[in-house]
């Protein structure tokens, strides 16, 4: 979600010919509600202020109660053609994302994990990132994206890193299984994922008909798996 969420507003100028004309406040409150609604957040009574002159250049700030919190919203008059103003909007904080969809979009990074990214509806990007805790059972991380000024992610680093229990089980399982010449299970860790040891080796569990042992991956800074072996020690 971009920075300036509610994109571009046209609205009416009133006032008598010869008066100052003024931004209809009022139309421009319930085009705020409406917006934010539209966002999938809930909204109090938006206060914008009454008196602005419908004037290219001008700015005026609102401010939009959202659940139990408050925002200032700065307006900035465009243009002013057949009394009607042009208008671009902008979170005075800065650029935001909206906080549920930033937690939809960190849980799909790994299954069957629980992301919490603030207690604000709307998060604030603070040097162009923003920071979630992503916890499964008890291994937790965070996740920290980086944005362009499009609000595209360009960079995602978790501390501590982390990999994903299924998807190394899925790696190790045919391998191992082709090495040994029978089908085996693993088991490498009880949550979803798995925080990376700072000597790289990750241990599994390894069941072989009724045979069992433990395997040792090897798993690099990147996250890449580069090795496995069974220790006979």
């Amino acid at each position: 979600m971009k920075s300036t969420p509610l994109v571009l507003a046209v609205l009416a100028i009133s006032g008598a010919a010869g008066c100052k004309k003024t931004v209809n406040h009022e139309e421009f409150e319930t085009f705020v509600t409406t917006r934010v609604t539209a966002m999938g957040l809930t909204p109090g009574k938006v206060s914008c202020p009454s008196d602005i002159e419908g004037k290219a250049g001008n700015t005026f700030v609102c401010t939009v109660p959202i659940e139990k919190w408050s925002y200032d919203l700065k307006i900035t008059i465009t243009s002013v053609e057949n009394d009607r103003a042009q208008m671009d909007t902008a979170w005075v904080r800065g650029a935001s994302l909206l906080r549920h969809k930033l937690e939809e979009g960190a849980k799909k990074l790994y299954e069957n994990v629980d992301a919490h990214c603030g207690d604000e509806p709307l998060i604030f990007l603070v040097d162009g990132k923003a920071s979630c805790t992503l916890a499964a059972g008890k291994t937790v991380t965070t996740v920290t994206f980086t944005y362009d000024d499009k609000l595209v992610v360009t960079n995602t680093k978790f501390d501590p890193p982390v990999l994903s229990r299924v998807r190394l089980e899925g790696i190790l399982e045919p391998e191992v299984g082709e090495q040994l010449k029978t089908p085996v299970e693993l088991a490498c860790g009880a949550d979803a994922i798995i925080v990376r040891p700072a000597d790289g080796f990750v241990w599994c569990d390894l069941t072989a008909g009724d045979k069992h042992g433990r395997i040792r991956a090897t798993v690099t800074p990147d996250l890449d798996v580069t090795h496995w072996d069974i220790p006979t020690d």
